[in-house]
């Protein structure tokens, strides 16, 4: 049993190797001009800033001056209408409202409503896939994973911006910072880490639902697990990936690599 610790990647088994459905990183630097999988900008928003300036050079008028929206890829003034994390910020009614079976016989106004009465700060928390797509994916190598603890981080040094990263996680935790050109997520707070302490959104949680602990998990039965076919195949067999750290055979062997409690 080889253990290792971690604070998934979407596969193919070909010939009893595994490889990245879309195709691994020499396949996607071969079409670097062409993700057809890229989410388009609607898909996410259009980013914004304000025009913070015009507080200080606006001429002396009767009335304050106010700031504008304007979009950071053209510069030009925005009507903002969507955001990021707008749907889970606002209770989820704009868009999935309407398919929520909660929701039957309700009045399409009434749930509507639940955006002037619920805000709901939401993270987006990278999952730090034992075998993330996203690493995978990049086509500069600027995504890597630690193996002192698993943390899956973005080298802003090595990243070009070609938002393979983006695409390649199943769980749309990579995000493009457009005004960096570099793509930015959820770093597990890190520096907080190799200081002694937990992460802030584990330390803000005020009903403990978030926590940081240690995983420990079977590397030798990752194949089997990815080789899994169908959906009702795939969670179990990941699950049984993870061991039970108070199973002797667990203690003996994670002892036996180094691994201490």
């Amino acid at each position: 049993m080889k253990i290792k610790v971690q604070l998934s990647m979407v596969l193919n088994l070909d010939k009893g190797e595994l490889h990245l459905k879309a195709g691994g990183r020499i396949h996607k630097a071969s079409r670097i001009f062409h993700n057809p999988d890229l989410p388009v900008i609607d898909d996410y928003y259009e980013p914004w800033d304000y025009d913070y300036d015009s507080l200080i050079t606006a001429p002396s008028k009767k009335h304050q001056p106010a700031i504008h929206p304007r979009s950071q890829l053209t510069g030009k003034p925005m009507d903002i209408q969507w955001g990021p994390n707008w749907e889970d910020d606002l209770a989820g009614v704009c868009e999935t409202g309407a398919r929520d079976i909660n929701f039957n016989g309700l009045d399409h106004a009434v749930y509507l409503s639940f955006q002037q009465v619920f805000m709901l700060y939401l993270p987006r928390l990278c999952e730090h896939c034992l075998n993330p797509a996203c690493v995978a994916s990049c086509p500069s190598g600027a995504m890597y994973k630690r193996d002192e603890d698993g943390i899956v981080l973005v080298d802003q040094e090595r990243c070009r911006g070609w938002r393979y990263c983006v695409s390649g996680c199943p769980y749309k935790k990579v995000y493009f910072n457009w005004k960096t050109g570099r793509s930015e997520k959820c770093i597990f707070c890190y520096p907080r880490l190799e200081a002694g302490l937990t992460t802030l959104c584990a330390h803000s949680c005020v009903g403990r639902i978030r926590y940081v602990g240690v995983v420990l998990y079977d590397a030798d039965r990752i194949h089997e697990a990815a080789s899994a076919i169908t959906d009702k195949e795939v969670y179990p067999a990941h699950l049984d990936l993870f061991l039970d750290p108070s199973d002797p055979e667990t203690v003996a062997a994670a002892r036996g690599q180094g691994i201490l409690r």
